[in-house]
Protein backbone atom coordinates (compact mmCIF):
# COMPACT_ATOMS: atom_id res chain seq x y z
CA UNK A 1 0.00 0.00 0.00
CA UNK A 2 1.38 3.32 -1.03
CA UNK A 3 1.85 6.07 2.00
CA UNK A 4 1.70 10.06 1.20
CA UNK A 5 4.38 12.58 2.04
CA UNK A 6 4.40 16.21 1.88
CA UNK A 7 7.39 18.06 0.13
CA UNK A 8 8.08 21.25 3.24
CA UNK A 9 11.85 21.65 1.85
CA UNK A 10 14.50 22.03 -1.07
CA UNK A 11 17.67 22.57 -0.89
CA UNK A 12 20.62 22.57 -3.58
CA UNK A 13 23.37 20.62 -2.00
CA UNK A 14 25.65 21.15 -5.00
CA UNK A 15 25.01 22.78 -8.67
CA UNK A 16 23.14 19.14 -9.73
CA UNK A 17 21.69 17.28 -6.59
CA UNK A 18 19.25 18.37 -4.44
CA UNK A 19 17.93 17.14 -0.53
CA UNK A 20 14.28 16.85 -0.30
CA UNK A 21 12.86 17.16 2.92
CA UNK A 22 9.04 15.36 3.61
CA UNK A 23 6.78 14.89 6.30
CA UNK A 24 5.15 11.80 6.17
CA UNK A 25 1.31 11.44 6.79
CA UNK A 26 1.52 8.91 9.67
CA UNK A 27 4.64 7.67 11.76
CA UNK A 28 7.98 6.87 9.31
CA UNK A 29 10.27 4.76 10.75
CA UNK A 30 13.26 3.90 9.10
CA UNK A 31 16.69 1.99 9.91
CA UNK A 32 19.63 3.53 8.91
CA UNK A 33 20.42 2.81 5.12
CA UNK A 34 16.62 1.82 3.54
CA UNK A 35 15.59 4.02 0.83
CA UNK A 36 11.83 4.66 -0.74
CA UNK A 37 10.37 3.72 -3.94
CA UNK A 38 8.65 7.03 -5.03
CA UNK A 39 6.05 6.70 -7.66
CA UNK A 40 6.42 9.01 -10.32
CA UNK A 41 3.95 10.65 -11.26
CA UNK A 42 4.17 13.20 -14.43
CA UNK A 43 1.26 11.93 -16.52
CA UNK A 44 3.22 9.56 -19.22
CA UNK A 45 1.66 6.01 -20.21
CA UNK A 46 3.21 3.91 -17.90
CA UNK A 47 4.05 4.09 -14.51
CA UNK A 48 7.18 4.51 -13.05
CA UNK A 49 9.09 4.06 -9.73
CA UNK A 50 12.40 5.44 -8.51
CA UNK A 51 14.72 3.99 -5.33
CA UNK A 52 15.92 7.19 -3.42
CA UNK A 53 18.34 6.16 -0.02
CA UNK A 54 17.07 8.22 2.91
CA UNK A 55 19.76 10.36 4.42
CA UNK A 56 18.33 11.68 7.38
CA UNK A 57 18.66 10.97 11.29
CA UNK A 58 16.13 8.33 12.28
CA UNK A 59 14.76 10.34 15.40
CA UNK A 60 13.49 13.24 13.18
CA UNK A 61 9.77 13.24 12.57
CA UNK A 62 10.79 14.34 9.29
CA UNK A 63 13.00 12.48 6.51
CA UNK A 64 15.57 13.66 3.47
CA UNK A 65 16.20 12.29 0.32
CA UNK A 66 19.81 13.33 -1.43
CA UNK A 67 19.12 12.97 -5.22
CA UNK A 68 21.44 13.50 -8.48
CA UNK A 69 19.14 15.49 -11.19
CA UNK A 70 20.23 13.75 -14.19
CA UNK A 71 19.41 15.52 -17.60
CA UNK A 72 15.99 14.03 -19.45
CA UNK A 73 15.93 11.46 -16.27
CA UNK A 74 12.03 11.18 -15.43
CA UNK A 75 11.83 10.64 -11.95
CA UNK A 76 14.83 13.12 -10.64
CA UNK A 77 13.54 15.59 -12.64
CA UNK A 78 9.61 15.38 -11.98
CA UNK A 79 10.98 15.55 -8.18
CA UNK A 80 13.10 18.64 -8.43
CA UNK A 81 10.10 20.30 -10.23
CA UNK A 82 7.58 19.54 -7.23
CA UNK A 83 7.06 22.63 -5.43
CA UNK A 84 6.39 22.93 -1.30
CA UNK A 85 3.42 21.15 -0.02
CA UNK A 86 3.16 19.17 -3.19
CA UNK A 87 2.72 15.53 -1.84
CA UNK A 88 4.58 12.23 -3.00
CA UNK A 89 3.31 8.52 -2.57
CA UNK A 90 5.72 5.76 -1.76
CA UNK A 91 6.60 2.46 -0.97
CA UNK A 92 9.12 1.65 2.29
CA UNK A 93 11.05 1.93 3.58
CA UNK A 94 12.99 -1.04 2.29
CA UNK A 95 16.14 -2.39 2.10
CA UNK A 96 18.49 -4.57 3.75
CA UNK A 97 21.56 -2.51 3.46
CA UNK A 98 22.12 -1.45 7.57
CA UNK A 99 24.84 -1.94 9.73
CA UNK A 100 25.51 -5.29 10.86
CA UNK A 101 26.64 -4.95 14.45
CA UNK A 102 30.27 -6.75 15.02
CA UNK A 103 33.64 -6.14 16.27
CA UNK A 104 35.51 -5.00 12.76
CA UNK A 105 36.03 -1.40 12.94
CA UNK A 106 33.82 -0.19 9.31
CA UNK A 107 35.30 1.44 6.07
CA UNK A 108 32.73 3.26 4.51
CA UNK A 109 33.18 3.92 0.34
CA UNK A 110 30.76 6.00 -1.74
CA UNK A 111 30.50 7.86 -4.85
CA UNK A 112 28.28 10.61 -5.11
CA UNK A 113 24.47 10.52 -3.97
CA UNK A 114 25.90 7.26 -2.37
CA UNK A 115 27.03 9.20 0.13
CA UNK A 116 22.98 9.10 1.57
CA UNK A 117 22.49 6.00 3.52
CA UNK A 118 25.30 6.54 4.88
CA UNK A 119 24.65 10.19 6.21
CA UNK A 120 21.55 8.13 8.26
CA UNK A 121 23.87 5.51 9.39
CA UNK A 122 27.57 6.83 10.44
CA UNK A 123 26.29 9.15 13.33
CA UNK A 124 24.35 6.42 14.74
CA UNK A 125 27.10 4.06 14.99
CA UNK A 126 29.54 6.79 15.98
CA UNK A 127 26.64 7.16 19.24
CA UNK A 128 26.90 3.62 19.53
CA UNK A 129 30.60 2.57 19.17
CA UNK A 130 32.69 5.02 21.08
CA UNK A 131 35.90 2.53 20.40
CA UNK A 132 35.47 1.15 16.97
CA UNK A 133 37.07 3.08 13.92
CA UNK A 134 35.09 4.31 11.01
CA UNK A 135 36.34 5.86 8.19
CA UNK A 136 34.59 7.41 4.71
CA UNK A 137 35.83 7.96 2.13
CA UNK A 138 33.79 9.75 -0.69
CA UNK A 139 34.61 10.07 -4.12
CA UNK A 140 33.56 12.60 -6.41
CA UNK A 141 34.89 14.43 -9.79
CA UNK A 142 36.11 18.05 -8.70
CA UNK A 143 35.52 19.84 -5.31
CA UNK A 144 32.26 21.70 -5.91
CA UNK A 145 30.86 17.92 -6.14
CA UNK A 146 31.70 17.04 -2.64
CA UNK A 147 29.01 16.60 -0.42
CA UNK A 148 27.91 17.11 3.49
CA UNK A 149 31.75 18.06 3.80
CA UNK A 150 30.78 20.14 6.66
CA UNK A 151 28.67 17.57 8.40
CA UNK A 152 31.05 14.97 8.34
CA UNK A 153 34.07 17.08 8.86
CA UNK A 154 31.98 18.62 12.10
CA UNK A 155 31.66 14.58 13.01
CA UNK A 156 35.80 13.92 12.77
CA UNK A 157 35.93 16.95 15.17
CA UNK A 158 33.57 15.46 18.02
CA UNK A 159 34.60 11.59 17.66
CA UNK A 160 38.45 10.81 17.36
CA UNK A 161 37.66 7.50 16.13
CA UNK A 162 35.94 8.70 13.23
CA UNK A 163 37.85 9.75 9.60
CA UNK A 164 36.92 11.64 6.69
CA UNK A 165 38.48 11.37 3.32
CA UNK A 166 37.83 12.94 -0.32
CA UNK A 167 39.19 11.67 -3.85
CA UNK A 168 38.46 13.99 -6.62
CA UNK A 169 39.01 12.24 -9.78
CA UNK A 170 38.89 15.33 -11.71
CA UNK A 171 40.52 17.89 -10.68
CA UNK A 172 44.50 16.41 -10.25
CA UNK A 173 45.46 20.27 -9.63
CA UNK A 174 43.96 20.52 -6.45
CA UNK A 175 46.06 19.33 -3.37
CA UNK A 176 43.72 19.93 -0.81
CA UNK A 177 42.32 16.60 -1.43
CA UNK A 178 43.64 13.16 -2.34
CA UNK A 179 43.85 12.80 -6.02
CA UNK A 180 42.14 10.01 -8.45
CA UNK A 181 39.34 7.30 -7.62
CA UNK A 182 38.17 5.90 -5.13
CA UNK A 183 39.65 2.48 -5.98
CA UNK A 184 43.06 4.16 -6.61
CA UNK A 185 42.63 5.36 -3.06
CA UNK A 186 41.73 2.22 -1.03
CA UNK A 187 45.44 0.15 -0.89
CA UNK A 188 46.00 1.39 2.88
CA UNK A 189 42.48 0.59 4.36
CA UNK A 190 42.67 -2.69 2.84
CA UNK A 191 42.39 -4.96 5.76
CA UNK A 192 40.84 -8.32 6.55
CA UNK A 193 39.65 -7.51 9.78
CA UNK A 194 37.69 -4.67 8.68
CA UNK A 195 33.82 -4.27 7.38
CA UNK A 196 33.23 -2.25 4.29
CA UNK A 197 30.10 -1.06 2.52
CA UNK A 198 29.82 0.30 -0.43
CA UNK A 199 27.30 2.64 -2.14
CA UNK A 200 27.57 4.14 -5.21
CA UNK A 201 27.57 2.77 -9.36
CA UNK A 202 27.71 -0.85 -10.30
CA UNK A 203 31.42 -0.24 -11.81
CA UNK A 204 32.86 1.71 -8.76
CA UNK A 205 31.48 -1.59 -6.48
CA UNK A 206 32.35 -4.18 -8.54
CA UNK A 207 35.92 -2.23 -9.22
CA UNK A 208 36.39 -2.86 -5.02
CA UNK A 209 34.55 -6.14 -4.72
CA UNK A 210 37.68 -7.16 -7.12
CA UNK A 211 40.20 -5.66 -5.26
CA UNK A 212 39.12 -6.65 -2.51
CA UNK A 213 38.80 -10.11 -3.39
CA UNK A 214 42.47 -10.06 -4.92
CA UNK A 215 43.53 -8.72 -1.09
CA UNK A 216 41.30 -12.00 0.80
CA UNK A 217 39.13 -9.77 1.83
CA UNK A 218 36.20 -12.38 2.60
CA UNK A 219 32.77 -11.26 0.98
CA UNK A 220 31.25 -11.84 4.55
CA UNK A 221 32.83 -8.60 5.08
CA UNK A 222 31.21 -6.59 2.18
CA UNK A 223 27.99 -4.65 2.22
CA UNK A 224 26.90 -2.86 -0.75
CA UNK A 225 24.36 -0.98 -2.61
CA UNK A 226 24.13 -0.57 -6.27
CA UNK A 227 22.60 2.56 -8.21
Amino acid sequence: MLKKAKLINKNCATNNVTEFTFLADEDFIFTPGQFINISIEDKQDFPCFRAYSISSDPKEKTFSLCVKVVENGRGSNWLNNLKLGSTIRFLGPIGNFYYKQNKNDICFICTGTGIAPFKSMIPEILKAEHKKKVTLIEGVRTQKDILYEKFFSELGKKYKNFSFLVTLSGEPDNKNYQQGRVTQNLEKYLNPNLDYYLCGTKPMIEDCIKIFSENLIKKENIFFEKF
